[in-house]
Order: C-alpha cells, then sequence, then structure tokens
C-alpha cells in the first residue's frame, strides 16, 4: 500500500476516535560516542517516523553513564537529531526533579539513607560518584543534580540492592529494591500515560521488559541479529544465550520486527507461528544516492572494498585469504576499525601478496559515500541481523559479494543477477576472479541489478511497512490473554526414535493451536501445530540437539482475540507414564513426568 494512502488512514483513525495522535518512543540502552548499526538503524528509522509519518518519537535511554547533553549536541551537528526527535535519559530527568515530583514517581518507603562507602577507589563526574570495592566491582553510586546534591543513592553493598531517592535537602523520599523498578517508574512517567508504541532496541533492557504492562503502551521488540548461535544447523538452537530472555517471553510483545523473512520463518519453526511476528527490514538511503551511468562508470574493476567493524563477528581475515587467492590487479580498502585491527595489519604486513595491496582507511565520516568508488564490497561476517551496508553499496552500484549466513544476505542478493552468495573464500576468490573477468556488459548489468534492488529497502518502502503495523496496532486489541486453562487432555507417548507424540483431546481454543516444547534453560525450543487427528509430533532427529540431562517443559500455544496464549499444559498422573522409552532398542530415553505442580514435562536421558 503507497505510504500516503497508509498516513491518511492512520489520520483518520486518530481522528475518529477520543484517543490523541500515536507517539513512538524508541527505547535503547545508550548512544555511544562510536556507535555502529542498531544505533544508525534507530535514529534513521526514528527520523523516518517524523518526516514521513508526522509522527514525533522520543529516544529513551537508561544509561547513567551517557552524558545527555553532549549526545544531544553530537547528535544534532551529525543531522541525526531533528526536530521532532527528543533525546532523553532516566537519570538526567529525575535529577530535576523537586520534592513533590519525586513523591509521585514511586517506590517504597525509605529504610533511611544508606551509610558512608569505606574509603577506596572512586571515579568522580559532574553527574555521578562510582565507588568501588577491592575486586573493582562497583558497590555504590552516588548520582548528583546539576547544583552537585545527590539526587539518588544506588547502594549495592547488602543483600538487597537499595536505589534511595533523595531531596534537594537530602532527606529521604522513597526507594526502590531492583533497578528495573527505577526505569519502569520512569518509562511510567516518560510516557506520560498516553495511547503510544514503545519499541525496544536493547537486548539487556529485553532481559526485564518483559515485566513492564501498562495498557497505554503497545510494546514491541527488534530481534537486530541472530538469535541462533552461529554455525547452528538447526533452527531449534542452540539459540544466542544474550538473547534467551526475549525468546523465552516473546508471547507478551505486542509484537517482534525481524529484519527478514528468513529469521521469521526460523523463529517460527521452533516457537510457533503467531500474527505478533513481522518483518520489517532496516533502510538506508537509496532514492538520492544517485550512481554513475555504466558508460561514465570509471571505478578500476578490481577495486574492492571492505567496510565493517573489525571485530570477530566480521571474519574480516577471510576476506584478506580470498584476497590472497586472486590476480595482482585486485586491491582492497578496509573502511572500519576495532580491536582486531592491529591483528589484521599484521597479517598484511606479513605478506608480499596482501603488503601492497590492502590498505586500512580506519574509522570515515559518511563511509557509504566511498563505496560509489569501488568495484564490489566483501562481505565475510559470522552472522549478520541484516546487513544494510550491502544495500549502501548496491544503491551505489558497487556489486555485493557475500557469506550465505543466517541472517541478511540471501534476503538481499539474487545471487547471479545483483551479486554473489558464496561459501567461504575460496568461493570469494572464485567469484571474484569471475568479475575481473566479465565483460563490461555484464558488469553493467550486475550494477544496474544492484541499484534497482536496493531500491526495494527505500525509506520511504520500509517506513510504509512500519505505518501498516502502527495501523494495524491501532485497530487490534492489545496483547493481554487472561490465563486460561484449556478444556483438553493431552496423552504423551515416546518412540524408538527418540521422538514425541502427544496426542490432545478437546476443542482447538483459537488459531494456530500447537503444542511447544522448551529446555528448561531457555537453549533450544521446538514447535508443532496440532494436526487434525489431535496429534503433535516431535521427531527423534530434531530433538537429538537437546543435551542428555536436560529437562524438555510443555505448553499449549495459540493465538486469541486478546492475544497469544502460552500457558503450561497440565496432564494426569497415570498420562505420563510411557512404554516405548522402555523398547528395547530406543535410541535415546526421553521420559514424560508430572511435575509437581501437576504439568507435563519429558526428562531426557
Amino acid at each position: 500500500m503507497p505510504l500516503n494512502r497508509l498516513l491518511r488512514r492512520i489520520r483518520r483513525a486518530t481522528a475518529s476516535s477520543s484517543a490523541p495522535p500515536t507517539r513512538i518512543f524508541d527505547l535503547t540502552w545508550s548512544i555511544p560516542q562510536e556507535y555502529g548499526g542498531l544505533t544508525k538503524v534507530m535514529l534513521r528509522r526514528s527520523r523516518n517516523f517524523v518526516t514521513l509519518l508526522g509522527i514525533d518519537v522520543d529516544v529513551l535511554t537508561l544509561d547513567y553513564r551517557l552524558d545527555v547533553a553532549e549526545a544531544r549536541q553530537r547528535l544534532r551537528e551529525a543531522g541525526e537529531l531533528i526536530d521532532g526527535m527528543r533525546l532523553r535519559n532516566a537519570w538526567d530527568e529525575v535529577a530535576g526533579y523537586d520534592r513533590r515530583a519525586l513523591r509521585r514517581f514511586g517506590g517504597r518507603p525509605a529504610a533511611g539513607i544508606p551509610p558512608q562507602h569505606a574509603p577506596g577507589s572512586t571515579n568522580t563526574t559532574d553527574r555521578y560518584i562510582e565507588y568501588f570495592a577491592a575486586d573493582g566491582t562497583i558497590d555504590r553510586v552516588d548520582h548528583l543534580r546539576r547544583d552537585g546534591t545527590t539526587f539518588l543513592i544506588d547502594d549495592r553493598t547488602g543483600s538487597t540492592r537499595r536505589l534511595v531517592l533523595l531531596d534537594h535537602d537530602g532527606r529521604c523520599v522513597s526507594e526502590f529494591a531492583r533497578a528495573r523498578d527505577f526505569y519502569f517508574a520512569w518509562l511510567d512517567a516518560a510516557t506520560g500515560g498516553e495511547e503510544s508504541i514503545l519499541i525496544n532496541e536493547s537486548k539487556f533492557i529485553a532481559t526485564f521488559l518483559h515485566r513492564y504492562k501498562r495498557d497505554h503502551l503497545r510494546i514491541g521488540q527488534v530481534l537486530h541479529n541472530s538469535h541462533l548461535n552461529p554455525g547452528t544447523a538447526s533452527v531449534n538452537g542452540p539459540f544466542t544465550r544474550s538473547r534467551i530472555e526475549i525468546l523465552r517471553h516473546w508471547f507478551e510483545y505486542d509484537f517482534l520486527v525481524f529484519l527478514t523473512e528468513k529469521q521469521r520463518a526460523d523463529f517460527a519453526a521452533a516457537f510457533g507461528s503467531a500474527p505478533t511476528l513481522v518483518v520489517i527490514p532496516n533502510s538506508t538511503a537509496v532514492d538520492e544516492v544517485g550512481h554513475p551511468s555504466p558508460e561514465n562508470d570509471s571505478r578500476p574493476p578490481g577495486r574492492g572494498v571492505v567496510l565493517a567493524r573489525l571485530t570477530s563477528q566480521k571474519r574480516i581475515d577471510e576476506a584478506l585469504a580470498a584476497v590472497a587467492r586472486v590476480g595482482p590487479e585486485m586491491t582492497l580498502d578496509i573502511i572500519g576499525d576495532g580491536e582486531k585491527r592491529a591483528e589484521l595489519e599484521a597479517i598484511v604486513a606479513g605478506s608480499d601478496v596482501l603488503s601492497s595491496r590492502v590498505t586500512f582507511a580506519g574509522h570515515v565520516d559518511g563511509a557509504a559515500e566511498r563505496l560509489r568508488d569501488h568495484s564490489f564490497i566483501l562481505l565475510t561476517s559470522s552472522f549478520e541481523g541484516m546487513g544494510v551496508v550491502l544495500i549502501e553499496a548496491m544503491a551505489r552500484g558497487c556489486i555485493p559479494l557475500a557469506y550465505d549466513i543466517r541472517y541478511g544476505p540471501s534476503d538481499i542478493i539474487d545471487s547471479g543477477v545483483n551479486g554473489y552468495l558464496v561459501a567461504d573464500s575460496t568461493a570469494m576468490a572464485d567469484a571474484i576472479t569471475g568479475l575481473l573477468d566479465a565483460d563490461a556488459a555484464a558488469i553493467a548489468d550486475l550494477r544496474r541489478a544492484a541499484v534497482a534492488k536496493a531500491a526495494t529497502f527505500s525509506d520511504d518502502s520500509v517506513t510504509a511497512r512500519w505505518a501498516e503495523l502502527f495501523s494495524r496496532l491501532r485497530t487490534t486489541a492489545k496483547n493481554r490473554p487472561k490465563t486460561i486453562v484449556p478444556a483438553l487432555t493431552a496423552a504423551p507417548e515416546t518412540a524408538v526414535d527418540g521422538g514425541v507424540r502427544i496426542t490432545v483431546e478437546g476443542r482447538a481454543p483459537g488459531e494456530d493451536f500447537a503444542v511447544v516444547l522448551g529446555t528448561r534453560d531457555g537453549s533450544c525450543a521446538f514447535a508443532s501445530a496440532v494436526d487434525a487427528q489431535g496429534n503433535a509430533v516431535f521427531s527423534g532427529e530434531e530433538l537429538l540437539i537437546v543435551p542428555a540431562g536436560a529437562t524438555l517443559d510443555a505448553w499449549w500455544q495459540w493465538t486469541g482475540q486478546d492475544g497469544i496464549h502460552h500457558p503450561r499444559i497440565a496432564v494426569d498422573a497415570d498420562a505420563a507414564g510411557d512404554e516405548a522409552a522402555d523398547s528395547p532398542g530406543a535410541e535415546r530415553r526421553i521420559t514424560p513426568y508430572r511435575t509437581v505442580k501437576g504439568n507435563l514435562s519429558f526428562t531426557v536421558g
């Protein structure tokens, strides 16, 4: 649907109700001095909401170390923060509260001011003082107002953490026992009870955000990177440890955004399908970029580029290995910085082949514009959320050569049409050689096709997909299912091959009715739709990734009018018996049992 039609639909929905215009709150932990792709994507998306949808955006941050005034100035000078966008910080705003505002802020009655910290190492700034224990951990943080008085003491020395609010006279106002309670109180104050949408970018914040439930907010999470461990063959796990809390509680969000269709499909295979799972890629500037026409394209055909952070994830050493296998007509410029730079420079310096053909440019502002001077770009990452740099290159007629990894490159590149997907450095070297041997007409065709594909990721195109999501959120019920125990019975059986079948008796309670199994540590998950015969089947082959000694818990799952239901499967003691596990020839022993709460689980032997 065209963007202007979607925008009119949102405005009509607003005009026809008493609700105020939709506001967007974008939540992230901080704005680093040298920020990477996640922050760039978030800021660009926010600007698009302002300029294309006419919706103001508040960027909310929780890092007490962030100098928000400096960050605002830095972002405005860079054109990243525009009118209609506000950068806000929890600690900065609470520092400005008077006693009345502090009392409204919440918390429990304070149990007095924590005692002074013992003399030791400190880190003092004009906004906070950190006190360190002998082992280097932070024992306490005093948070300061602009006049130097303390407005909050974060005492971590006792068995219970205490975040104590103080007025300008040093009197206790209230306290919080957990940092997340302080954050939630500020989110309440920051959003003001307005009907709004909150988009979370941070995987760390996601470890506790699922507990924040407010009727006025539609809360969503963006998965910026793979939820699967790099190199994992199975879609069922093991999952990336840093994202396990998102995966454990995904059904509690109003929407979960994936950057690629492939990742959404893999996620649904493990956790079940739901209408809250949406695919919206990242966007980049493509319409205004411009690129040389084939007849005026003067870039050297052998000039390649890598544009990336120099980290282990990016595996730049494999790009160097590919270059070493190619003829001398190829050169490589490496744009970016990171902890691997010295190691990579040593590899180049120690090679007669590479030392004359590879250069390191370091961090470059506006680096994407350099891509128009290069014939092709190399991407050798072990994983990506999407790989926006490929789109930036394609928009400038720079041909992408990328490892075929989860996720991103295969959603962007049509191999052989507008770039190439390869398996390893040897195949990448072959692809580079193929480009060098190709005639001018073939190269021109690749560049035209790359530019055309990049256009599908334009700001207008991608923002229209966000507008469609916002429109749907305004007209559907908030994801707040009641706790319902369906009138169903489950009969588990295990098979000789180590698989599991759960036979269901009773009427399906809603759409997408499925059984979900998950390891108790959250590392693996399996979903099976309940078929017409009432069976949910899990094969022994897919369950092989579950390690011996693990426990699998079982849930019902379905989509109702009020959201996604995800209750545990209750089971009678008799139903948890099992015969196949004791059968001769069983490859693995998977034994169902009834937990102390009467729910179905399995032990894996």
